[in-house]
C-alpha cells in the first residue's frame, strides 16, 4: 500500500468506525497535484486512492462523494456503496438517504438500493418514522419503506406528534393520523401539537382543546389554554386563571390571577400578589399567603415571605423555618443557606449541620462543599472539617 509523504494536504474529516472491536480513523484526503479525494489511515496510508472530485464529512458511518458532477456514496473502508449517479444526495437520516434526479427526489437506502424512484419534487428528511412528501405544491407523508400513506393532497403537512398530523388546507388546519386517514377537516385557525393526548385548536383568537378523535371536549372561549400535565391543563380567561381536566371538564374555576403546571399532584396559585398551593382535586393545601413559592421539590417546596426564605410541605407545613436570607435548593438531603451574610450547612429538618461562619459557600455536591473565609477558599466535608 502505498505511503503519503507528511507534506501532502490532509483535510480532517474523521471518522471513527468500530471494526471487530478495533477502532480505524479514516480522513478524507485531497491530493494537491491531481485535486482528487481519497481516504487515508491514521497512520497516512491510501485506503482508498485519490478519484472523487469531491468528498463530503462523514454521517452515520457514510461519505457522499462526486465524480462528474454526480453523487453517490462509499463506507467508511473505502467500498463504493452507491455509484455517483444522482445530481444531489443529502446526508442519510436513520440510513436512508434522499437523492435528487433530474429535479425530483427519490430514496435509496444504505446498500445503494433505491427504494423510491425519484418522483416527488421534494421529500424531507424522516422524523417520528415518516417522510412528508411534496408534489405539485402539495403535500403528503410515506413511511421508512417509502410506502405511500397520504397521497399529497394537503397545502402543507406538519411532522407528527403522538401519532397526528397538523395538516393545512387554505388558511385553515386539520388533523390526519398514522393512516393517512382526516380526523379533523381543516376548519381551525391554528392546531398546536398533541400533547398527552390533547391538542390546543385557535378559532377567532380563542382557544380550545380537542382530543385523539378531533372532538372538541371543551369549548373555544379561551384566551389562552396551555398543554396537559399532570392530567390538567391551565386555561385563562379575561386575566383569570383555572384548569380543565381531561375530559375538558373545568375542575378550578377561572378565579386565580396566575397559576403554574400540575407536579406531582399540586399546583402553585397566585392570587392579589400572594401564592398558594392547590392539589389535584382543587383544594388549596396553601393559601395563597406567601410572596413567593418556587417548584416543587418532590414534596417540598421553598417559599419567600417578608423577604425571608423557608421551605413547606405539600401539607403547608413549615418544615424549615423563614428565617433565611437565601438557600439553595436540595441536591440531596443538605443545601446551603445563609443568615445575616454567612453561610451555613442544613439538612431538610432545617437542622443546622455546618455552623452559619463562611463569607460564602457552594451547593454541597457529593461529599463536599467549596467555602470563603476572610479571602480563603477551601473544602469541607459533611462535618464541617477542612479538606484538601
Amino acid at each position: 500500500m502505498k505511503h503519503l509523504k507528511l507534506n501532502k494536504t490532509i483535510f480532517l474529516l474523521l471518522l471513527a468506525l468500530i471494526t471487530q472491536g478495533k477502532t480505524i480513523a479514516q480522513e478524507a484526503y485531497s491530493d494537491p497535484v491531481t485535486d482528487k479525494w481519497g481516504l487515508i489511515d491514521e497512520e497516512g496510508n491510501y485506503i482508498l486512492a485519490p478519484k472523487y472530485d469531491k468528498m463530503f464529512a462523514p454521517e452515520e458511518g457514510f461519505f457522499i462523494v462526486v465524480k462528474n458532477k454526480k453523487q453517490g456514496f462509499i463506507d467508511g473502508t473505502g467500498r463504493e456503496i452507491l455509484a455517483p449517479k444522482y445530481d444531489d444526495i443529502f446526508a442519510p437520516k436513520e440510513g436512508l438517504f434522499i437523492v435528487v434526479k433530474n429535479n425530483k427526489s427519490g430514496i435509496v437506502n444504505n446498500t445503494g438500493k433505491e427504494i423510491l424512484a425519484p418522483k416527488y419534487d421534494r421529500i424531507f428528511a424522516p422524523d417520528s418514522g415518516y417522510f412528508i412528501t411534496v408534489l405539485n405544491n402539495k403535500y403528503g407523508f410515506i413511511d421508512l419503506n417509502a410506502k405511500e400513506i397520504l397521497v399529497p393532497t394537503y397545502d402543507e403537512v406538519l411532522a407528527p406528534e403522538e401519532g397526528f398530523f397538523a395538516v393545512k388546507q387554505g388558511s385553515k388546519y386539520g388533523t390526519v393520523n398514522e393512516a393517512g386517514k382526516q380526523i379533523v377537516a381543516p376548519k381551525y385557525d391554528q392546531i398546536f401539537a398533541y400533547h398527552n393526548g390533547l391538542a390546543i385548536v385557535v378559532i377567532n383568537e380563542k382557544q380550545g382543546l380537542i382530543d385523539n378523535n378531533g372532538k372538541e371536549i371543551t369549548p373555544i372561549k379561551y384566551d389562552k389554554v396551555y398543554g396537559s400535565e399532570g392530567g390538567f391543563s391551565l386555561v385563562t380567561l379575561n386575566n383569570k386563571t383555572g384548569f380543565v381536566d381531561q375530559t375538558g371538564k373545568e375542575v378550578v374555576s377561572l378565579k386565580y390571577d396566575d397559576a403554574f403546571d400540575f407536579t406531582n399532584g399540586f399546583a402553585i396559585i397566585v392570587t392579589n400578589n400572594k401564592w398558594g398551593l392547590m392539589n389535584a382535586k382543587g383544594k388549596e393545601v396553601v393559601p395563597p399567603k406567601y410572596d413567593k413559592i418556587f417548584a416543587l421539590e418532590g414534596n417540598i417546596a421553598q417559599v419567600i415571605l417578608k423577604e425571608k426564605v423557608g421551605y413547606i410541605d405539600v401539607t403547608g407545613k413549615e418544615i424549615i423555618p423563614l428565617k433565611y436570607d437565601s438557600i439553595f435548593a436540595f441536591d440531596g438531603e443538605y443545601t446551603s443557606a445563609s443568615i445575616n451574610n454567612k453561610w451555613g450547612l442544613i439538612n431538610k429538618k432545617g437542622q443546622t449541620i455546618i455552623p452559619f461562619k463562611y463569607d460564602s459557600m457552594t451547593c454541597y455536591c457529593g461529599e463536599r462543599t467549596e467555602v470563603e473565609l476572610n479571602g480563603e477558599t477551601f473544602y469541607l466535608n459533611i462535618k464541617g472539617e477542612r479538606i484538601d
